[in-house]
């Protein structure tokens, strides 16, 4: 019945006799009949208007009905064509990555991500909750199609700010496609070629559509620590720590080790206990020692005790927390904590006593794991070892001046050298691979500019220190297993098909041996294609491919090798 607007009565004036009140007419049937006609083509909104029968005075109540549709996920639009959703095979998602013809949305109840072609992400942004219709693509790859947008996220990005035409932009540096159009008024001061962070303040249907509005000017785009400065900001990373943390620091700092903390811990203060690192490093946090046994070898790996000072629900914890790791880049460095820790009382340098928590380890003659405990130490280090300068003492380049700076270290760091060739044997009999790859090292000028970039070279040292890392690993994985406790475990799956096969075409193409590269390829085979090419000049490229063909590393609760 009507309302009377102005009473909000129910108005009981009689109706003309013989006139019925007239029926709404289903749009949503109309609309759904129209679609399944017109199939994979679509229909613009006029021509579903045309077909439904909808009369000029309907039109808003028709439109109304069609927007609504394409909310709910009935139907689904493209640009100005409606199509009929596959109600079948449609999920909730978020946007993982996006780049400039394609992207990936996570799924909430899947293991894999979905694909999705760049023309089908209806103007998607990373961080956007989607709903999204799900097919089988080539090979075991799922594809699928944004039908909407749920929720739209607070899109942050950097990037450089231009002027074409004479527009302002932005080219994005990361993920969304560009370049982003910027309003005059909202370029915060920018100028051509700096780099800059932007906020999506307006949405389109397509990514060409957004615009955006500058938030901070880093400076000019050509020196890479105004770039490193970006990139820091777009994945949120701050350089300072809140008054609260650097105060809960001092604090520790400060106090120092006292007598009672010592107490009740192994003192091995007495022992040869140093620290491997690079020159520059400030935050030593693992140092070594080594015992030429009867049996064996008895190996120490001492890891500084930071949950001694970073307690559960503390200032210092939450912040930790909320870091999750210190962020390495160019020639610089953001602790996870503050350099009161980081670089002070948790920092194993030479000649101060700090506490750590050891992992004790009894390896037979060929480095086969025996025995270990995890204890609670305090320990001394003798020295701030460089990997650069143990190098020079293992292959007998050495100086007057290093030969007194390892003093009394130089015979444990011959042994040393001795068990990291057992233990690479070793691991090699199980199946490991040794895959080579060239890291970079840059260098950056007080001006702000890259000065040189020099490849990482690794010596004995730094293998010597990853082996015996592995075998603190190996421990505490026995240790976990043996006790049946919840633990994670870095695994590595078989690799797919695909990959595999795309190995075995560019060894063809080398003219080596791909016969054996095919599901269930053993890892003695690989070892083999390595062995074939190393010391050539084939050797980084199958080194690359091999590994590109491997699956990606990740956690697991489960071992799955």
């Amino acid at each position: 019945m009507k309302y009377n607007q102005a009473s909000k009565k129910k108005d009981f004036r009689p109706r003309r006799p013989g006139k019925k009140p007239a029926s709404r007419p289903d749009f949503q049937k109309d609309i759904i009949r129209v679609l399944e006609r017109a199939g994979s083509r679509g229909a613009s909104a006029k021509y579903l208007q045309e077909q439904a029968g909808v009369r000029r005075h309907q039109t808003e109540a028709f439109l109304l009905v069609l927007a609504g549709m394409v909310k709910n996920g009935t139907v689904q639009q493209k640009r100005d064509r409606y199509y009929q959703s596959d109600q079948g095979q449609t999920a909730e998602a978020v946007v993982i990555k996006v780049t400039e013809g394609f992207g990936f949305v996570r799924p909430d109840e899947a293991e894999e991500d979905i694909f999705i072609p760049g023309r089908y992400f209806m103007g998607a942004l990373p961080g956007d909750r989607v709903k999204i219709t799900v097919r089988q693509g080539r090979g075991n790859l799922k594809e699928g199609e944004v039908l909407r947008i749920l929720e739209e996220a607070d899109y942050h990005f950097t990037g450089t700010f231009r002027m074409e035409n004479g527009l302002p932009v932005v080219y994005p540096d990361t993920q969304m496609k560009g370049p982003v159009p910027v309003d005059r008024n909202e370029t915060g001061g920018a100028k051509e070629g700096d780099k800059v962070s932007a906020r999506i303040v307006k949405r389109g249907r397509r990514h060409f559509d957004h615009r955006a509005a500058v938030t901070a000017v880093f400076g000019s785009s050509q020196l890479a620590s105004v770039c490193c400065e970006a990139i820091l900001a777009e994945n949120g990373i701050e350089k300072q720590f809140p008054p609260q943390v650097l105060e809960e620091a001092r604090r520790i700092q400060e106090k120092g080790i006292s007598q009672r903390e010592i107490d009740g811990r192994l003192d091995l203060r007495g022992e040869i206990i140093f620290t491997i690192d690079g020159a520059d490093t400030k935050d030593i946090d693992d140092a070594v020692s080594l015992t030429r046994l009867e049996d064996g070898w008895e190996l120490g790996v001492h890891i500084a005790d930071v949950s001694h000072y970073v307690r559960p629900r503390s200032e210092l914890d939450a912040e930790a927390f909320g870091r999750g790791t210190s962020v390495y880049y160019a020639n610089a460095v953001i602790p996870m904590l503050p350099k009161e820790l980081s670089n002070g009382i948790c920092s194993l340098n030479p000649q101060e006593d700090r506490l750590a928590f050891s992992a004790l380890m009894h390896l037979d003659q060929d480095g086969g794991l025996m025995e270990y405990a995890f204890r609670k130490t305090v320990i001394r280090s003798r020295v701030k070892g460089v990997y650069s300068e143990i190098n020079q003492i293992l292959d007998g380049t050495a100086g007057e001046d290093l030969h007194k700076k390892y003093y009394g270290l130089e015979p444990v760091l011959h042994q040393m050298k001795e068990l990291a060739t057992r233990l690479a044997r070793r691991r090699t009999q199980r199946g490991s691979l040794d895959l080579e790859s060239t890291e970079a090292k840059i260098l950056v000028g007080e001006d702000g500019r890259v000065q040189d970039i020099l490849p990482r070279l690794s010596g004995e040292s730094e293998g010597m220190i990853e082996e015996f890392m592995l075998v603190a690993n190996e421990a505490a994985a026995s240790f976990g297993l043996e006790r049946e406790l919840p633990f994670l475990f870095r695994i590595h799956e078989d690799p797919s098909a695909e990959k595999l096969e795309a190995l075995a075409e560019l060894l063809k193409v080398l003219g080596l041996d791909a016969a054996q590269i095919k599901p269930g390829v053993q890892p003695s085979q690989l070892q083999a294609i390595l062995k074939a090419v190393k010391g050539t000049d084939m050797q980084m490229l199958v080194n690359s491919q091999l590994l590109r063909s491997m699956a990606r590393a990740r956690y697991s609760e489960v071992n799955k090798g």
